[in-house]
Order: C-alpha cells, then structure tokens, then sequence
C-alpha cells in the first residue's frame, strides 16, 4: 500500500525521514514550515536573539500559561484574542502530560542538526508540495526556497502571505 505523508514543523522532518525510509510505501510528501536540511545555525542564533532566548525549548516550551500567548504571536501572523482562562486550557493540554518528552524531541533536534542539515534525501521520483508562511519567523521562508531548489523538478513550494509558522490554521482555505 503507498500513502502521502505530511508534516508541520517538526512533523515536517518526521515526514521527510519517514519518506526518505520508505521510498516504495510513500507517493506524495508534503513538508509544511519544517527544520528540514536548510535551517542553518544562523536562523538558530536569529530566534535566540529576536526572542530573547538560550535554547529553543526556553521558547517552545513555556514554564506559564501566560508565556504560551508568545507562542501564538511567532506561530500566527495575526494572533488570535485568547482570554486568560483559555491560555490556561491550552496550556493544560499541550505541556501537562508530555513536557519532558517534548523537551527531549528538541533537544534531539539541536543536537542533530549537522545531520539533519548534510542529509543528502535519496527519493527521486517522489513529488513534493513545500508549503510555508510567507512571514514565518520560526523555521523562516528561506529553508523552504532552498528546499525546492534542493528537489528541483518533483517539487513545488507554495507561500502562503500574510501567514506563520502555521498557515493551515491561519488561512486553511488556501493551505487545502
């Protein structure tokens, strides 16, 4: 049986080296806003400085509801109005149960980047859809223009404007 495989964010690098795995089982890879081989340690050191962070954990994984309203304004580029008591639910379910593990995935992902970066992606027929926010101030517009030269013909990059780091929340109409 084949299958498409799509990601967002770091499911987008979970995707590709899923694809890249399993070449006869995956048709179709879409990459959404990902680390994918082109984000470099230079848009790392960007994000700490613009956000005045160490690790990208200090930012992705906020120690307060209220600091989870940060996440919001670097993932929409018109974050929506959350009242104080929807933080909190959120919060609630993005980080009570599986913080550690969620720490222990960017770690990874810091620690690996020189693989993930010199990764040479070995499924040439493969059709690609790169799909990125025009504004995305996390993995930034670039990787995702290098990634299509990267893939050359099999690939096609879509920007989406006035989005972030998750146009298929902000304008789902155009990322379908």
């Amino acid at each position: 049986p084949h299958f498409s495989v799509c990601g967002i964010s770091y499911g987008a690098l979970v995707a590709a080296e899923l694809a890249d795995r399993y070449p006869d089982k995956v048709n179709k890879l879409i990459i959404t806003d990902g680390p994918v081989k082109f984000f470099s340690d230079k848009d790392l050191s960007e994000i700490y400085k613009n956000y005045k962070v160490d690790h990208m954990t200090d930012l992705l994984l906020p120690d307060k509801p209220e600091e989870f309203k940060k996440l919001l304004n670097i993932a929409y580029y018109n974050p929506p109005p959350v009242p104080g008591f929807v933080l909190k639910d959120l919060y609630a379910g993005f980080y009570n149960y599986d913080k550690y593990d969620q720490t222990q995935l960017l770690n990874h992902l810091y620690d690996e980047r020189d693989y993930y970066n010199s990764k040479e992606y070995k499924n040439p027929k493969l059709p690609i859809l790169l799909i990125w926010g025009m504004n995305d101030n996390l993995i930034p517009k670039h990787v995702g223009e290098e990634l299509n030269a990267y893939f050359g013909e099999k690939s096609n990059l879509v920007i989406i404007n006035k989005t972030a780091h998750l146009p298929n929340f902000e304008k789902p109409g155009v990322y379908t």
